[in-house]
């Protein structure tokens, strides 16, 4: 049925997949022109729109997935907001949007790392420290959690710290932006 939204969003997934964008995009705006408030669809729009590296487009589909209340994955749609808006560089918009998923799903750990992210970004270590303890306690090491975690023991002065986490990683991410960053 082409004039079916649940149909036009699930052949468009399968474009995204298979790398036919153009395809893909057609799909997902036919499956909007169907049914405007199929926000699974618009979701998987706006997912599309961000993997394209198309930040505004993106940020303005997901805020309007943001709006159904009902949607299951909005926790997931706040957390990728929150990614949409600091690609645009817009702070506070990324931290207001990060706090919401982790509200919303308090296994959200990557919206933990992000607003200790932010808060270092702010000049405010203490409150980034507080998001980041959270992070360690649920979420899993990773070169940005680790270079994250290295900001702020080098901040605190904690040497012991920074040294535990500059080794893993080096072991663990060597050829990370991160570890190059760090390095």
């Amino acid at each position: 049925d082409p004039d079916s939204a649940e149909v036009n969003n699930g052949m468009a997934l399968v474009f995204q997949v298979t790398g036919e964008k153009e395809l893909a995009e057609q799909h997902y705006k036919a499956a909007l022109r169907a049914d405007r408030d199929l926000t699974q669809a618009r979701n998987n729009y706006a997912v599309f729109l961000y993997g394209e590296g198309r930040y505004p487009e993106a940020c303005k589909q997901m805020r309007r997935v943001i709006e159904d209340t009902l949607y299951e994955g909005r926790a997931s749609a706040f957390q990728n907001l929150g990614q949409c808006e600091l690609k645009l560089g817009e702070l506070e918009a990324a931290e207001r949007a990060f706090e919401r998923a982790y509200a919303l799903n308090r296994r959200q750990t990557q919206a933990l790392l992000e607003l200790s992210h932010i808060n270092i970004e702010q000049g405010d270590y203490v409150t980034a420290q507080k998001y980041y303890s959270q992070y360690r306690q649920l979420g899993p090491r990773s070169a940005r959690s680790l270079y994250i975690g290295i900001q702020l023991a080098d901040y605190f002065e904690d040497e012991d710290a920074l040294a535990s986490m500059a080794l893993a990683l080096k072991s663990m991410y060597p050829t990370s932006e991160e570890y190059v960053r760090y390095r």
